[in-house]
């Protein structure tokens, strides 16, 4: 038997374990160089007898009356009964007015990337075949962007295509936001019980290497914050290591912060590190003005409304979005809005374009279908949204975004213990909880929010009223999940409008609670830093834009900044301990006279311009690990560059920490161009057409060589396309390998041998 032959027996036999019985082997023999194999599905008795060639590939014959040989993908599709799953896909996934939108793909070049159709953009990604390695396509965009619909409309096309024999594999939608899932496999197996397919989880990764099935992770930075990162981080990188560098993943999220960090620990904390992964972003642009005239139309024909009654409601939408410009590229707020004013035609808009939408929606729930027996309303409308944000804080604790009905009402039922009301009044409340405004059919049986911008408003409002009474609800709450963006933002708006952080004092206080929350020893200790830190920054930039003043004498303390803006926040005489700014936005940020007592800043985006960094203790060499300036893509860690830049932003540079002794700048440029490799794929190939302004450098086969010598990275081949190419694996983070080059003493041996060799003469 040859090499292909052992490597396909084996690879026969992993393929049909995941879709044998429990507790049943798959039994495999050769005859006459055929492979027949035996194994047991659903109770029944399988065999096949499997062919290979070099022309034909691996082909199989079923023991079935025709005997018709199939090439192999054919035949794990139909043993998956793929065509089953795509019609409960395609009946689980309704068509709706959908408004296709556009979506650009970042390339990692800098230069603008392919604009088009989203969907069409994503399908033809999908499409490819014969990658190099495993692909991870993201898709990134705020809250309200469009992304979970252009997702579900991509899979549901997709499902149709392949019921119509126009496409090969099928798109598997996970709805990953929310869920109390720390693993993929989790995820899957919910997903696979919910479209009653034959197949379990286990087969996932067979049919994603072999390109016949997709998965789609909608929200993929909050499956990566539950449960604690580490849980997270390792189950996405061991399902990558399973697919042994084939197959695709598309993915959407809300936050680049955490995929990169997604990316900077996926092989380190996975069972040996051996994935091969690259990374290509897709940003989904907001709603032109076209496709909001488009959406617009096609919903007052729906509506059927004479031509004036239209005109008078484009006219009052118009009028809405010039004054919250910001929402206006946004299809959530703008869909939301129509339904408003078709609803309500007289209804203003005063404040924030959420807390209207909310306050109008809350409004016409109260009046017109919460009502007691003589029609009357049985609750105010802060009555309504406390129930509701209680609803939304008892999701968020036990970690779902769906209630079955019983569980709305139960919680419905404590708040009214609290409300005045008549026996009947108060039945009425309970058996309409399920239904109240804002709650629909979620993708189980369960109940919940029907867009995550209303969940976060909620939540937001629950968090800000009972959280920062109590040190052990707060860190509790903080230690539940990674806290998003959306919410922080809105929980500092509710503060606000409480009047808490209308002084220095009331601002200074919370920063006080919040970093006494991460003061705690526990397993969660990182994640109720970094949700902590989260929100004293959209604290600080709240109370920095309304008061117009500048923040002195805080004192913040085990904190991790993750991410996010402190742009135009001014801070004097603080004092930061057991702080990490990690990937945070400085550029228009200004430390003047603080101290910084064992503060790590992680590849901070700063402006040499703009950016003031007084910030006395720090040590640039030790405590800085890469910029992000402005001017440039891609984060620096030339000690020289990094030291110049930081100069001129305020920090004093000692003596002590300018290095030695370094590598040739030209030797240095090529590094850091090899690390933004390595930042959107591990391995790189050598024969990648991409990189080889990099691999024809007169310096790479010096380079090559050396970090091969010291394990900073490890050669390996792969075949791609039939053909056998070079592949070089990174053994370290790129910021482990880039901090070496300053001569830190804090850096592996390994890594710090590189760097000599590299600065020695000749």
């Amino acid at each position: 038997m040859t090499d292909d032959q052992e490597a396909w027996q084996r690879r026969v036999q992993f393929d049909l374990s995941c879709f044998s019985d429990p507790g049943t082997q798959v039994g495999c023999v050769e005859d006459h160089r055929n492979l027949i194999a035996e194994w047991s599905m659903h109770g029944r008795q399988r065999e096949a007898t499997f062919t290979y060639s070099v022309a034909a590939g691996l082909r199989v014959k079923l023991r079935e009356p025709s005997n018709e040989k199939v090439p192999y993908r054919i035949f794990l599709s139909e043993l998956a009964d793929l065509r089953r799953v795509a019609q409960m896909i395609s009946q689980s996934i309704t068509s709706s007015l959908y408004i296709d939108v556009e979506a650009c793909v970042d390339d990692g070049t800098g230069s603008q990337g392919h604009v088009g159709s989203a969907v069409a953009t994503l399908a033809n990604l999908v499409a490819e075949d014969e990658l190099a390695q495993t692909r991870l396509v993201v898709l990134n965009g705020d809250a309200g962007a469009g992304k979970t619909q252009i997702l579900r409309e991509l899979a549901r096309r997709q499902a149709d295509q392949f019921l119509r024999g126009e496409a090969t594999k099928l798109l598997l939608y996970v709805n990953a936001q929310g869920r109390a899932l720390a693993r993929l496999d989790e995820a899957l197996a919910v997903t696979l019980q919910d479209l009653r397919a034959g197949i379990t989880y286990h087969a996932i990764p067979t049919l994603t290497r072999h390109d016949l099935l997709v998965p789609i992770i909608d929200g993929f930075d909050e499956l990566l914050g539950v449960s604690g990162y580490e849980d997270a981080f390792s189950s996405l990188g061991e399902f990558l290591e399973v697919l042994r560098g084939e197959g695709q993943l598309l993915a959407s999220a809300r936050s680049i912060y955490y995929e990169e960090e997604f990316f900077d620990r996926a092989d380190h904390l996975a069972r040996t590190g051996q994935q091969a992964w690259s990374h290509l972003q897709v940003e989904v642009r907001e709603w032109s003005e076209a496709n909001q005239q488009e959406f617009l139309r096609r919903r007052t024909q729906a509506e059927n409304l004479d031509c004036q009654t239209a005109q008078q409601l484009a006219a009052k939408v118009e009028g809405v979005f010039q004054a919250n410009p910001e929402f206006s590229g946004k299809p959530l707020f703008y869909t939301r809005t129509v339904d408003l004013l078709l609803r309500q035609p007289n209804q203003q808009f005063q404040s924030d374009l959420l807390t209207d939408l909310v306050s109008g929606f809350l409004e016409r729930e109260r009046k017109e279908k919460l009502l007691d027996q003589r029609k009357e309303p049985i609750l105010d409308q802060s009555q309504l949204r406390k129930l509701l944000s209680e609803v939304a804080l008892e999701m968020w604790t036990i970690q779902t975004r769906e209630l079955n009905p019983e569980g709305i009402r139960e919680v419905v039922e404590l708040i009214l213990d609290e409300m005045d009301l008549s026996p009947e009044s108060r039945q009425v409340v309970v058996e309409r909880a399920p239904s109240l405004a804002f709650l629909t059919r979620g993708e189980g049986k369960g109940i919940a929010f029907e867009h995550e911008s209303f969940f976060f408003d909620f939540l937001a409002q629950a968090i800000s009223v009972s959280h920062f009474d109590s040190g052990a609800n707060l860190r509790l709450m903080l230690g539940t999940s990674a806290l998003p963006e959306d919410v922080a933002e809105r929980t500092s708006l509710h503060l606000a409008r409480a009047g808490a952080l209308e002084s220095h004092e009331g601002l200074a206080s919370l920063v006080d609670q919040l970093s006494a929350a991460g003061q705690s020893r526990w397993v969660r200790t990182e994640q109720v830093r970094e949700n902590a830190g989260r929100l004293v920054m959209k604290f600080l930039t709240r109370y920095s834009e309304t008061s117009g003043l500048p923040i002195s004498g805080l004192r913040f303390t085990s904190l991790t900044f993750p991410g996010g803006s402190l742009n135009g926040v001014i801070l004097q005489e603080c004092t930061f301990r057991d702080v990490a700014i990690r990937r945070t936005d400085l550029r228009q940020t200004r430390f003047a006279s603080c101290e910084a007592r064992n503060l790590t800043l992680k590849e901070p985006k700063i402006s040499a311009r703009s950016t003031k960094l007084e910030l006395k203790g720090l040590d640039p060499i030790r405590d800085v690990v890469g910029i992000w300036s402005a001017e440039r893509r891609d984060p620096i860690y030339s000690p020289d560059q990094v030291l110049e830049i930081l100069k001129e932003c305020g920090i004093s540079i000692p003596e002590r920490s300018a290095p030695d002794s370094r590598p040739p700048a030209e030797i240095c440029e090529l590094m850091e161009r090899l690390m933004r490799a390595y930042r959107r794929a591990n391995p790189i190939c050598t024969a990648d057409n991409t990189l080889r302004s990099l691999f024809r450098d007169p310096n790479w086969p010096g380079l090559r060589d050396a970090l091969l010598e010291h394990g900073v990275v490890t050669q390996e081949t792969r075949g791609t396309g039939g053909k056998r190419k070079e592949f070089l694996r990174r053994q370290y983070l790129p910021e482990q390998i880039m901090a070496g080059i300053g001569g830190r003493q804090d850096v592996d041996a390994h890594i710090a041998e590189f760097w000599r060799d590299l600065a020695a003469p000749g």
